[in-house]
């Protein structure tokens, strides 16, 4: 018990230490004419509210977990329903929701990946359903996820759910026919989803051809590579963010990153690349740690989509992958962002916190019963009453 309080108080710790370098990320991308406290004020806000989250869900017993996922799975998928076709647009994306009487929008689609993610994992580790009509549901469950979230349209979201399939049929043991169909199967929704948007066949061209339109499709691109140019090895003097803070667009969210290493330099972001090399090792520790099955699965997958999500977003920044708006875990400003990723690791925590408790109660009993053998066992001279 001792040891899993210790654990759990160097997570929460570590959060909150990761929490608090986004808010300085956040405070560093700040644009010219706006309250550098402005954007990130909030994200402290955020922070607190998303540690509050965390500590309900790590605390929340997993049994407990699992009998409310379904129902909130429904719950999310209607709300992404209504969120798809009557949300309120931000950038061109019908993502948000808007509460009312108030300024605050949420992003169900993120706020979404917990409860997706170990309603996945609950299917696919339905012993008495066979191979086939486990991939079945589980392929429909992130299909239907998958279809509304593109629907507002936003791909980079859509790949964080849809990258999470493929890799929880590995880890559950399925057949590789099953793995590879799936990622097959994400081809022509990706080659319709260009065709059907302009803007992504435009982006892609850009890509692949920077300098042909440098003030319109390439501009962003373009920008991402002065910025970290501009930031050298350890940072811009002075740690003056020019370029991020005048030209580079969603300097803040999106692009935080690339804000990141002219802030900080090629080595500041060398850093935050290891850090995210840590979490995967940390997350492969405890899924093996525990003993359970769905829980184990949880474990794995909640650290796949944020790592998943972390280099895509690291991917777009540096350049090497066509531009996608998706945030930096931890360090991208964003409330349903920050709240989600606490809500996905309290839900891993409380898996691992049940499938280690388990295995603690199992050598517990294994120990006293090796000491009532070796009671039973005694010479019989030692005893007060004996033959």
């Amino acid at each position: 018990m001792n040891e899993r309080r210790k654990i759990f108080g160097n997570l929460l710790i570590g959060l909150l230490v990761i929490g608090l370098g986004g808010c300085a990320a956040v405070y560093c991308a700040r644009a010219y004419g706006v309250n550098p406290w402005y954007f990130a004020g909030k994200q402290m806000i955020w922070l607190a509210i998303g540690t509050l989250l965390f500590l309900l869900i790590a605390h929340t017993p997993f049994a407990k977990l699992k009998k409310a996922a379904f129902p909130a799975m429904i719950i999310f998928l209607i709300v992404l329903i209504l969120t798809a076709f009557f949300g309120t647009k931000v950038n061109n994306m019908s993502g948000w929701i808007q509460i009312p009487f108030t300024k605050i929008r949420i992003q169900p689609s993120e706020l979404a990946k917990p409860v997706y993610l170990l309603s996945l994992c609950l299917l696919v580790t339905q012993e008495k359903w066979s191979e086939w009509k486990r991939f079945a549901a589980a392929f429909c469950l992130t299909a239907a996820f998958c279809i509304l979230i593109l629907i507002q349209p936003d791909f980079g979201t859509a790949t964080v759910y849809a990258a999470a399939l493929p890799f929880l049929l590995f880890c559950a043991g399925f057949r590789t026919r099953y793995i590879l169909s799936v990622l097959f199967g994400w081809i022509p929704p990706t080659v319709l989803f260009v065709l059907l948007h302009p803007y992504a066949l435009r982006r892609i061209n850009a890509f692949l051809s920077p300098a042909d339109d440098q003030l319109g499709a390439a501009w962003h691109i373009n920008q991402f590579r002065i910025t970290m140019a501009n930031g050298g090895w350890f940072g811009a003097d002075g740690n003056n963010v020019t370029w991020a803070n005048a030209y580079l667009p969603y300097s803040h969210s999106d692009s935080v990153f690339a804000t990141l290493i002219e802030a900080s330099g090629l080595i500041g972001g060398t850093l935050v690349l290891l850090g995210f090399c840590v979490m995967i090792i940390l997350f492969r520790k405890a899924a093996l740690d525990t003993r359970e099955k769905d829980a184990r699965l949880v474990i794995f997958c909640a650290g796949l989509m944020l790592i998943t999500q972390a280099f895509l977003h690291i991917g777009v920044n540096v350049t090497i992958i066509p531009p996608t708006g998706l945030p930096l875990p931890f360090f991208s400003y964003g409330g349903s962002n920050l709240a989600g990723v606490m809500l996905l690791l309290g839900t891993a925590c409380s898996a691992y916190r049940s499938g280690s408790s388990e295995s603690q109660i199992d050598s517990k009993t294994v120990k006293e019963d090796k000491e009532d053998n070796d009671r039973s066992e005694e010479p019989c001279q030692d005893r007060p009453q004996c033959g």
